[in-house]
C-alpha cells in the first residue's frame, strides 16, 4: 500500500474546489495534524469552495482530540490501497480498543467518501454558489451508499473470467477446488471499492459446495449525519440533522446490501457453490449478529434482479432489509469441512498425496512436524547444564558434548535402519521444514527430525567456545550446526558472527548466499545484506559492497548502522551514494547473491500453498500463504490466509 497520490493535479475545476490541497496534506504530515490544519485553513478562507465546506462539515463530526489521543498510542497512519482505490487507516490493534477503532473506521469512511466525491464532481457543471456545490457533494455522498448493489452484476460477469490466482507459482490449482474458490472470492471482494471498511473472513467447503462469510456491519457513524435541502429562496441550502434512529436504520439497510453483494461474490467464486451463509456481526451489539442463508438458484433468479433494481435507490425504504428477511436463520453458521483440515502435523494421521510427497520429501503429514516437548529428558539436562555455564564451564561443556554424541549416535542408527535415502535435519518452525527441499536435489530422500536438544547443545557449545576464545572448536560446532539445520536463521547468524570475529570475509559471503536462499522476513534479509556488504568492502569488492548496502531494507534494526557504513564507504571511495534497487539487484545477482524472494523460493511457497489448500492441509498451508502475503504484499493473500484459520464465531474491530 502506498500513500495517496494526487491523480488530478492540473485539473482547474478540482483545484478550484480545494480537493487537491486537501488530499495532498494527508500525505505530507500525520493524519490528525493534516485534518486539524485543513479545518483551520478552510475556516480562515474568505471564499472556501463547496467541496471544502462539505469536507469541513464531515470532519467536524470526528473528535480530533480523541483522534490525537488514539494516534499517540495506536500508531495510526493513512495508506492508499490501489487495488480498491481507497484509503485505509492502519493502527495497532493491540493498543486501540474496539470502541476507539469505531472512530477510525468512521474517519476512514469520510475520507473515502470525499475522495469519490472529488473524482465524480470534477467534470460536472457546477453552480456558482459554494453552498450549491456543497449540496451536490451531499447528494453524491449518499448516492455512494445507494449504488453498491450494482456490484452484483459485475461479480456475475467476472465469474466467467479466468482466475488470476489459479497459478501463482508453477503449479495450477484444481478448477473448482479449495484454492480456486478461495482465491477467486478474495480477488472479487478485494476489488470492491466500498466507502465503508469491509472487515470480513470466510470459509469454504468446495467438496460440498458451501461457503460462509462473516463481515462487520457498518455502524451509524459511518454514514452521513446531515442532509441538504433546498431553502427559500431555492438557491439557498438548508441542512437537517439525521436522527440517530434513522441513521441506525440507514446503516442496517446498507449492511444488508453489503450482505447481498458478498453472497454474490460467493456464487461468482465457483459454479459448484450452491449454498452460502452470510453472518453480519454488530460491533456495538456483539450478541446481535444476523445470519442469512442463500441458495444459488434463488439468488440468480430473484436476488440478482433485486440487486439491479436496488442500485441507486434510497436506503430509507429499507427494501433490501425486507427482501432478505425470509433468508434470515436463527442459528450461527455451521462448521464447514472436516476438522482434520486444521490439524497440526503431529495430530494428522493422513498420508500425503503423491504431488506433495516429492515436494515435501515426506510420505505422511505427521513427518512434517517440527515441534517437540520442551520438557524432554535431553532438554531438561541442557537447562540444568546452563545453570553452571559461568561457575563450571568445563563440566558444562563435557555435559553438552556427551549429549551431542548420544543424540548424534541415535540419529546415525535411525538413518541406518531406514530403507531409503534419508538425512537428519532440525527445523526452527514448520515453514523451515517446508523449505528443506530447496537444499536437496533428490526428492526421494526422506527427512528424519533432529531433536531440539541437538541444536541447543551444539549452539550452546559453540557459544561457550567463542567466549573462551577457542575459535577453532567454535567454528567446527557451528559448521556442524548449520549442516544439521540448513534452513535455520539462527544457525546462519551464529556462524556469520563467529566468522566476523575472525575476519574470514570470504566464508561470510558464502554463508550469506546460502541463508538468503530461504530468507523472507525483512529483519533477517536486512542483517544478511548488512553483514555481506561489510565483508565485500573488506575484500575490496567495492561495487558489490555498495550494492549490498543499497539492498538493506529501510526501517529495520540494522538499517541505521548500515546507512552509516554506507556513508563511510562512499566518502572513502568517492561514491555518490546508494544505488537504486534495480541497479543493486543486477550487481548482486551477477555476484551470485540471491535477492529475496528468489524465484525458486517464491515458486516453492506458491506451489505448496496451492497443493496444501487443495488437498486440505490447512495448518501448513497457512504458513505458506502468510509468507506469500509478507513477500508479495497482496491483500488477496491476506484474505485467503484468514479464510484458512480455524473458525471465528464473531468479528469485532481488530479481531481478524
Amino acid at each position: 500500500m502506498s500513500h495517496h497520490t494526487d491523480q488530478n493535479e492540473g485539473n482547474p475545476i478540482l483545484s478550484d474546489l480545494g480537493a487537491t490541497e486537501f488530499f495532498l496534506s494527508l500525505a505530507s504530515m500525520q493524519l490528525v495534524d493534516a485534518l486539524t490544519v485543513s479545518m483551520r485553513s478552510i475556516s480562515e478562507k474568505e471564499d472556501p469552495s463547496g467541496f471544502e465546506l462539505y469536507a469541513k462539515r464531515l470532519i467536524s463530526h470526528i473528535d480530533l482530540e480523541k483522534l490525537r489521543e488514539i494516534s499517540t498510542v495506536g500508531s495510526v497512519s493513512l495508506a492508499r490501497i490501489e487495488l480498491m482505490d481507497a484509503f485505509y487507516i492502519n493502527y495497532d490493534r493491540e493498543a486501540v480498543s474496539p470502541h476507539d477503532a469505531r472512530l477510525l473506521y468512521a474517519l476512514e469512511s469520510i475520507l473515502n467518501r470525499l475522495s469519490k466525491i472529488a473524482d465524480t464532481i470534477t467534470g460536472e457543471d457546477l453552480p456558482p454558489r459554494a453552498d450549491g456545490v456543497e449540496r451536490i457533494c451531499a447528494n453524491l455522498d449518499i448516492e455512494q451508499f445507494r449504488i453498491i448493489t450494482g456490484y452484483v452484476d459485475r461479480l456475475m460477469e467476472k465469474s466467467i473470467e479466468p482466475n488470476p490466482w489459479a497459478s501463482p507459482g508453477t503449479i495450477a490449482c484444481t478448477p473448482g477446488g479449495e484454492w480456486d474458490i478461495r482465491s477467486r472470492f478474495a480477488s472479487l471482494v478485494e476489488h470492491l471499492s466500498l466507502v465503508t471498511r469491509l472487515d470480513y473472513t470466510y470459509r469454504v467447503d468446495a467438496k460440498n459446495g458451501v461457503m460462509a462469510v462473516n463481515f462487520l456491519a457498518p455502524q451509524p457513524e459511518d454514514l452521513p449525519a446531515e442532509e441538504a435541502f433546498s431553502g427559500t429562496p431555492k438557491s439557498t441550502v438548508v441542512w437537517k440533522e439525521i436522527l440517530d434512529t434513522d441513521r441506525e436504520a440507514l446503516s442496517l439497510e446498507h449492511g444488508f446490501r453489503m450482505a447481498l453483494v458478498l453472497a454474490g461474490a460467493c456464487f461468482a467464486s465457483g459454479l459448484g457453490i450452491h449454498t452460502c451463509y452470510v453472518q453480519m456481526d454488530n460491533q456495538a451489539k456483539p450478541n446481535h449478529s444476523r445470519f442469512m442463508k442463500y441458495e444459488r438458484e434463488d439468488y440468480l433468479a430473484r436476488l440478482v434482479p433485486l440487486a439491479r433494481t436496488l442500485a441507486g435507490t434510497s436506503l430509507r425504504d429499507g427494501r433490501c432489509t425486507t427482501e432478505l428477511a425470509p433468508l434470515r436463520i436463527d442459528q450461527p453458521m455451521p462448521q464447514l469441512g472436516s476438522t482434520v483440515r486444521d490439524a497440526q502435523p503431529k495430530d494428522d494421521p493422513r498420508d500425503l498425496p503423491e504431488c506433495l510427497r516429492r515436494l515435501l520429501m515426506a510420505d505422511k503429514a505427521s513427518e512434517l512436524e517440527v515441534m517437540e516437548d520442551e520438557d524432554s529428558p535431553y532438554n531438561i539436562r541442557i537447562k540444568e547444564l546452563r545453570e553452571h555455564f559461568e561457575s563450571d564451564p568445563s563440566e558444562s561443556a563435557e555435559g553438552l558434548i556427551k549429549i551431542t554424541e548420544e543424540i548424534s549416535a541415535a540419529c546415525v542408527v535411525a538413518e541406518l535402519q531406514s530403507s531409503g535415502a534419508v538425512q537428519t535435519q532440525f527445523c526452527e518452525n514448520h515453514l523451515g521444514r517446508l523449505l528443506l527441499p530447496l537444499f536437496e536435489d533428490d526428492p526421494t530422500t526422506r527427512i528424519l527430525r533432529a531433536p531440539d536438544a541437538l541444536f541447543f547443545a551444539e549452539s550452546d557449545l559453540a557459544t561457550m567456545y567463542l567466549k573462551s576464545g577457542n575459535y577453532t572448536r567454535a567454528l567446527a560446532e557451528l559448521h556442524r550446526l548449520l549442516d544439521v539445520s540448513v534452513t535455520s536463521t539462527q544457525a546462519h547468524l551464529l556462524l556469520i558472527s563467529a566468522l566476523s570475529r575472525l575476519e574470514r570475509f570470504d566464508e561470510i559471503t558464502e554463508v550469506v548466499k546460502h541463508g538468503l536462499r530461504c530468507a523472507y522476513d525483512r529483519e533477517t534479509i536486512s542483517y544478511y545484506f548488512y553483514r555481506v556488504a561489510f565483508a565485500y568492502w573488506q575484500l575490496g569488492r567495492i561495487d558489490v559492497a555498495l550494492a549490498c548496502y543499497s539492498l538493506v531494507p529501510r526501517g529495520e534494526q540494522v538499517s541505521e548502522v548500515a546507512d552509516e557504513e554506507l556513508r563511510a564507504l562512499c566518502q572513502k571511495e568517492g561514491l555518490s551514494g546508494r544505488l537504486d534497487f534495480s541497479e543493486a539487484v543486477e550487481v548482486a545477482r551477477a555476484e551470485g547473491i540471491p535477492v529475496p524472494p528468489t524465484e525458486e523460493f517464491s515458486n516453492r511457497i506458491a506451489d505448496l500453498a496451492v497443493l496444501l489448500v487443495d488437498n486440505g492441509f490447512f495448518f501448513l498451508a497457512i504458513r505458506c500463504v502468510y509468507c506469500m502475503w509478507r513477500t508479495m504484499g497482496r491483500d488477496e493473500l491476506g484474505a485467503i490466509n484468514r479464510s484458512l484459520q480455524p473458525g471465528i464465531a464473531h468479528l469485532e474491530y481488530g479481531t481478524y
